[in-house]
Parts: C-alpha cells; sequence; structure tokens
C-alpha cells in the first residue's frame, strides 16, 4: 500500500516536471523521517519539535520552494478546537455527577455550563460561568436537582465526549498519514 501511494505520487511528480533528490534515503528514514528533520533544520529546531509545530512557513529546499501544506495548520485548529470541547465536557460530566450525587441534599442549587457559548467565545473550562439551572416544579426542601434532566443531561454529555474524542483521534492519524505519505 505505501510503495502504491509512493508510485502514484512519484508519477504525479513526473508529470508535472518536478524532480526531488534524496527522496530515498540511504540511511533507511521514513518519509515522515526526512520530513521532520527537514522540517526542523528550517525552523532551527530538533525534529521532535518541529513535528509538534504547525506548518507556517516556507522550506528552501536545494531545487525548489517547498511551501508547507495548510492541511497540517487546519488539523492543528480543529485538534485545538476538540481538545477545548474535550476539557469542556469533562468538566460539565463533574458538575452532572455532583448534581446527581447531590439530588437528595436539601438547598443544593442544580449547576451547568453552556458548552456551545464557551466554545464560541474561546473560554477554557476555568473562564466559564456557572449557570444555575431553574427547575420546572419546585421541590419544598429548595432542592433544584431533576433527575431526568440530569440523566439525560449526562447521558448526552458523555456521547459528545465520545465524539470529540474520536475527533481529536481522528485529526491525529490524518497528520500522521500526511507525514507518513510525504514524499521528501
Amino acid at each position: 500500500m505505501r510503495e502504491e501511494s509512493m508510485n502514484k505520487i512519484e508519477s504525479i511528480q513526473a508529470s508535472i516536471g518536478l524532480t526531488v533528490k534524496g527522496s530515498t534515503s540511504a540511511e533507511g528514514k521514513t518519509a515522515g523521517q526526512m520530513f521532520s528533520a527537514t522540517l526542523a533544520n528550517a525552523l532551527g529546531s530538533t525534529p521532535i519539535v518541529a513535528m509538534a509545530l504547525p506548518p507556517v512557513a516556507t522550506i528552501q529546499h536545494t531545487q525548489f520552494d517547498l511551501p508547507l501544506n495548510l492541511t497540517a495548520a487546519k488539523i492543528w485548529q480543529q485538534v485545538s478546537i476538540n481538545e477545548r470541547a474535550l476539557g469542556l465536557r469533562a468538566y460539565r460530566q463533574e458538575l452532572l455527577a455532583s448534581n446527581i450525587a447531590n439530588a437528595d441534599t436539601p438547598g443544593y442549587v442544580a449547576v451547568d455550563i453552556d458548552i456551545e457559548k464557551a466554545l464560541k467565545t474561546g473560554k477554557s473550562k476555568d473562564d466559564v460561568s456557572l449557570q444555575f439551572r431553574i427547575p420546572a416544579q419546585g421541590s419544598i426542601d429548595g432542592n433544584t436537582v431533576d433527575m431526568d434532566v440530569e440523566r439525560a443531561q449526562f447521558a448526552h454529555n458523555s456521547l459528545m465526549y465520545e465524539y470529540s474524542v474520536d475527533r481529536v483521534k481522528g485529526r491525529f492519524k490524518e497528520l500522521d498519514d500526511l507525514l507518513k505519505n510525504t514524499p521528501y
């Protein structure tokens, strides 16, 4: 599969008249390792640091200027958003669990956060403000926890957390594939 991909890339390069000297390594390095080393050299850092940085510049190659893939920058941006969503969802899960645990505590007021608003405004879990839930039907002891609402919110938040985890995994897989399939 990898060899087939490399052959496709080489045929595309040949069709547009692009030749890259040193696209295969005598030292047995993978394309991803060579890309990391090239990026590190251009940025003046180590390969490990270069892999963690989103590409924002142009690498000077001996034969041509190589613009870095903008897709990688988009992947990093989406990973950042999904990481914030994960943090907010985990925090909300703690709040909902606390609400459920205090369902029988007299005077306890159910709390929640608005994740969508926090993501739109760029807030992290430390900056988001708590919202106090007003029940449809109050209780005699002043507790505002409605177990049906809390369970439904807990289940919905759990599903959205898993979705965010899958999104982050997918973005890192795309970035890994991008590095593995880079021909230089």
